[in-house]
This record gives structure tokens, sequence and C-alpha cells, in this order.
């Protein structure tokens, strides 16, 4: 029997936030070391555009070949894409979950719970699918329990089947704990 639950993902945008020195990554971590140990208690991460936008693509996939196959890498993208960077995309498109556009789409539904919605292009699907949403929790929400899980299961119905949707923490920086609670209730939920 197959599972055709939807998944809601919950990664935090950018991994290497100072405010996680000592509190998150050890005081001795070497910075090169802090995406592998992020990527150990989390499964993927949002890519700022002021991050990704200056890598040479070779040293993307060196951060790639240092993580596990399943990691989910999603770029962002702030506004429309140069045509410099469009071909950088396409060469990187095996290697990503996918990208995800900063242009808000109308979701009033979730707006009130703290969430900006955003285009997501999958790179499975190839640079041009356009997907409905991902959506990122607002830096300044306070989500209690009871409105963790409300969130959660509104997200779910908003995704059909065994499809995954991505759900980010933003912040400088995200909110660790939060991230740990909701990544907690959405596997005890049957939702991740």
């Amino acid at each position: 029997m197959t599972d055709n639950r939807p998944t809601v993902q919950i990664y935090a945008r950018g991994w290497d936030h100072p405010a996680w020195q000592g509190s998150f990554y050890p005081e001795d971590l070497p910075a090169d070391w802090r995406l592998t140990y992020y990527a150990n208690e989390f499964p993927g991460v949002l890519l700022p555009q002021a991050v990704w936008a200056d890598l040479a693509a070779l040293t993307l996939l060196e951060w790639l070949d240092d993580l596990d196959d399943g990691f989910q890498l999603y770029l962002e993208i702030e506004s429309s894409l140069e045509a410099q960077q469009a071909q950088l995309l396409e060469g990187w498109a095996g290697q990503l979950a996918g990208v995800v556009l900063r242009q808000g789409i109308d979701a009033e539904p979730v707006e009130t719970m703290g969430l900006n919605c955003y285009r997501l292009l999958r790179s499975d699907k190839g640079v041009a699918y356009d997907e409905p949403a991902a959506f990122c929790i607002k830096p300044d929400a306070r989500l209690e329990p009871r409105q963790q899980r409300a969130l959660l299961e509104r997200l779910s119905t908003r995704v059909a089947g065994d499809q995954e949707l991505p759900l980010f923490l933003c912040g400088e920086p995200p909110d660790l704990d939060l991230l740990r609670q909701l990544r907690q209730l959405a596997q005890l939920m049957g939702l991740a």
C-alpha cells in the first residue's frame, strides 16, 4: 500500500547565522563545517539570493557533495532572474529541490497565520514548472502549539496526494526552537 499523504517539510532560511554560534553551532566549529552540521539535524534549507548569487557553481556543487542525497536545497530569488542567473540555475537544476520566487501571491487563507506565500519552481519538473506556492513564516510570527497544529493542518490541505510542501522559517536568525517544534509536530501528525 502506498502512502498518498502530503508532507509539510520545515526548513530554515539560511544556515550560517552568527547568532547560532554557541547556541546551535559549537564555538570551535569551523565556518566551512556549518552546513554539514546543520544538515545532520535538518534535511533542507532555503538559500537566500544574496548568498548564492555570487557563488561559483563549483562551490555549490562541493557543498552538495558534502551532504546526504536527500538534503533539500532551495534557492531564493528576490525578483526576476537575470540571464546569467537563469543559466546558472539551469546548470544546477538536477541538484536543487527547487527555486522560491519571493514575488508574493494571493494567499488570504494563510495570511492571517503569519505566513508569506511565494511561487515555487520545482527543479525535478524543470525550472519552468510552476507550483502553486511555498510558504515562509514571518520573523515576527508567534505561534503557540495549537496554532502550530492548525497551521500544519491547513497547509497539508493545500497539497494533493503525496506531494511535498516546503515551509521555511525566516528571520535573522530563524527561531531554532520553533523550527524544532514544528518539525516534531509534523512528524507526530504524520505530515513529515
